[in-house]
């Protein structure tokens, strides 16, 4: 098992991954899930947000058994306000780990090459969101050193 940079060959397998992310957030949570009339827009968005935006940091790890991706975390600087003291923050979007693959430490590997990246250029806070419904992920993250911060309410109307 290694744990690299994403690389350009491997947005047809991210986005496969990508999709198996957000069917499992739609079976916690109904409410989150893939918009219609997607085809084709995916691997154009991945492609845009993790190679044609400038980033100060790898935006995105992968982790392979050297013959199919089984992993992945994504990420991005914060833009801090000017009137808050805060000291520079990449957030994580996304972390996939492939079902058969799961509880063997990947995760917990992905998550560590990107907050050493972030660290590394200059972005020593990490913050992460999940689905409030979703309790395995939540007890992941709060595994990782993660912690209760701010509250995300949501109102559909």
């Amino acid at each position: 098992m290694r744990v690299r940079r994403l690389e350009r060959a491997d947005l047809p397998a991210l986005a496969r991954a990508w999709e198996d992310l957000v069917a499992h957030g739609h079976e916690v949570d109904p409410r989150f899930g893939p918009s219609t009339g997607r085809d084709g827009l995916l691997r154009d968005h991945l492609f845009h947000a993790l190679f044609e935006v400038r980033h100060p940091f790898p935006p995105a790890w992968v982790a392979d058994d050297r013959e199919a991706l089984v992993g992945f975390v994504h990420g991005f600087p914060l833009h801090a306000l000017p009137v808050l003291h805060q000291p520079p923050t990449a957030r994580i979007a996304d972390l996939w780990v492939r079902a058969d693959r799961r509880r063997r430490g990947i995760g917990r590997m992905l998550v560590a090459a990107f907050v050493e990246g972030a660290a590394a250029a200059g972005y020593p806070r990490v913050e992460v969101g999940t689905l409030a419904r979703d309790e395995a992920a939540v007890a992941f993250w709060r595994s990782q050193g993660f912690g209760d911060w701010r509250v995300d309410l949501l109102r559909q109307g």
